[in-house]
Parts: structure tokens; C-alpha cells; sequence
């Protein structure tokens, strides 16, 4: 059976993944290993491992994915929005791998060809948490990637990068360090974040989604991402902050909608800060009680 790589919708285990980084970058060791590069002008991608070797004992092998976008190229998010396509890793071929979960940093939005968007730029390292078959047996990862890369045109790419940990100890810290700092963009689950959530409802007049949420610190530049699986897609956001900006309140137009829609999550990003949180679809729909504000996403 083909292995491919699980796009954890919330990580639940996320306080005790940082931790764990945390400590991998406080240990001298010698250079991780990584995987061969795949290059263009789009994009320089590699697969590197906070680990050179695997510990005895050892269940699981924390990896990244590293994406460098050139000048002016984007790729995307688990939901890219209007249009796109989210990396997508075949681990087939591979040995000692019981499973292999994505964690997703925040994203970012942006336009192409006149669509939203959602996903990254410059350099981004998607973690990956690798449990192992064998506890502390040698891992031999074969990975067929396939991804797409967006400018002024979009380019799809598939690739195939191979990275062996034989058994042994060492730590990298340069990248413990990348994949730790990634790992602290990933959005937290609402028990662990500031950031409430307290309405997502649906208006079918006027054919708008509806969001409001409030955080016990101010926002600052916030976005707001709703998730509902490839057959929903939405429009520009207008969202508006109250005077205090404790409170959040975002109308989205739809622009594709099924019935027939995946669980739905929100995300919400803020400056250093970000929380996906499982929502429960309303038809009370909440008024605009503020003026529009500066936001990260406003017209």
C-alpha cells in the first residue's frame, strides 16, 4: 500500500512537538542529514532532518521539508484557496515508516491572476513528524513529491528525494533550529491559544460566510482563513475590528459552495500568533457591529 504524508488538520500534540524541538536545539551534535536538492528557478527543495542518525530506542525522527521559492514564486497551504494545489509527499519505496504527518505553518494570502490565494514565499520548512515501524531501526525515506509553483505563470513539479538515517545519535543544530522555528508558526488548537472563535455562520441571500472571533490581547494584523475542503472556495475577506480590537468580525463571499463540504476549521493568523480551530456551521448571522479597521485582509 502506497504511504503518503497526512495533512494533520489540527495538532493537538503541538505544545509537546515544540518542546521536544525546543530540546533538540540545546544538543551539540554532529551534521544532520539531507536529502539530495531539487532545483530550478522556481524552486530549490530538500529534505532535512533535525536527527543524523537514528537513536536506540527511538519511535519517531523529526524531518522538514524545505521549500526555497525564487523571486516572485509562490506554493501553497493544505487549502490553497480559489485555485492551486498543496504539496503532496508518496513515501512508497521507503522503509522502517509507520506514518508521516505534515504540520502546517500559518499561511499567507495572496493574488493570483486576480484569485485568492493561500500558501508561501521565500523559504518556508514544512515539519514532518516521522513515527518508525522498527523503534530505533535504521529509516531509508524515498519521497515523490509533487508540487505546484505560481508567478506570472504556474509551473507543476514532481520530484523524488531520498534521505537514509542509519542507527546512532547526533543532533544537527541548524536543523533543529529551522524546523523548530516552523513548528512555532504552526497554529495552536483553541485549548492552547488566546485567540476564541465564537461564530461561523452561513448567510444563502447574500451568499456569504460569516466569522467572528475575540482575543484577550489586541489584534494586530490579522487574516482569517476558512476551511471547508476543495468544493468551497471564498472570496476577499472584508474584516473589521472593534475600537479596542479585541474583537473580530469578517464577512466572506462564496464563491463555490457544496453542501456536501468537508468538516469545517478556521484558521485565524495574527502577528506571532495563530489558532485552527474545528467550528460548527450557523445560519444566525452575526451583524457588523464595527467600522471597518486596518486588518491584514480589509479592502
Amino acid at each position: 500500500m502506497e504511504k503518503r504524508a497526512t495533512a494533520s488538520r489540527i495538532s493537538v500534540c503541538l505544545p509537546a512537538l515544540v518542546v521536544s524541538f525546543l530540546a533538540l536545539t540545546c544538543t551539540e551534535g554532529a551534521r544532520a542529514a539531507e536529502s539530495n536538492v531539487f532545483s530550478n528557478p522556481a524552486v530549490n527543495a530538500r529534505l532535512i532532518s533535525a536527527e543524523d542518525s537514528v537513536a536506540p530506542d527511538a519511535v519517531s525522527v523529526s524531518l522538514g521539508l524545505v521549500f526555497e521559492y525564487g523571486d516572485g514564486w509562490k506554493g501553497y497551504w493544505r487549502t490553497p484557496g480559489e485555485v492551486g494545489l498543496a504539496p503532496e509527499i508518496d513515501w512508497a519505496g521507503s522503509s522502517n515508516l509507520a506514518s508521516a504527518e505534515i504540520l502546517w505553518p500559518a499561511p499567507e494570502r495572496f493574488e493570483a491572476f486576480g484569485i485568492e490565494n493561500f500558501g508561501y514565499s521565500g523559504e518556508v520548512v514544512l515539519p514532518i513528524r516521522v513515527m518508525l515501524e522498527d523503534r530505533g531501526a535504521p529509516l531509508d525515506l524515498r519521497a515523490r513529491v509533487a508540487l505546484l509553483t505560481c508567478s506570472n505563470v504556474c509551473v507543476p513539479h514532481t520530484f523524488e528525494l531520498a534521505l537514509e538515517l542509519p542507527q546512532g545519535t547526533g543532533i544537527d543544530r541548524a536543523s533543529a533550529n529551522a524546523i523548530a522555528t516552523f513548528v512555532s508558526q504552526v497554529p495552536a488548537a483553541p485549548e492552547d491559544s488566546d485567540i476564541e472563535v465564537d461564530t461561523v455562520a452561513l448567510d444563502a441571500k447574500t451568499s456569504s460566510l460569516f466569522v467572528t472571533a475575540q482575543s484577550s490581547q489586541p489584534f494586530q494584523t490579522v487574516d482569517v482563513f476558512p476551511e471547508f475542503g476543495p468544493l468551497v472556495t471564498f472570496g476577499k475577506p472584508d474584516i473589521r475590528l472593534s475600537r479596542d480590537r479585541s474583537e473580530l468580525w469578517a464577512r466572506f463571499p462564496l464563491n463555490a459552495w457544496s453542501d456536501d463540504h468537508a468538516a469545517p476549521l478556521v484558521t485565524v493568523t495574527d502577528t506571532g500568533r495563530a489558532v485552527t480551530a474545528p467550528v460548527v456551521l450557523s445560519t444566525d448571522i452575526p451583524a457588523p457591529p464595527y467600522a471597518r479597521a486596518a486588518s491584514g485582509s480589509g479592502p
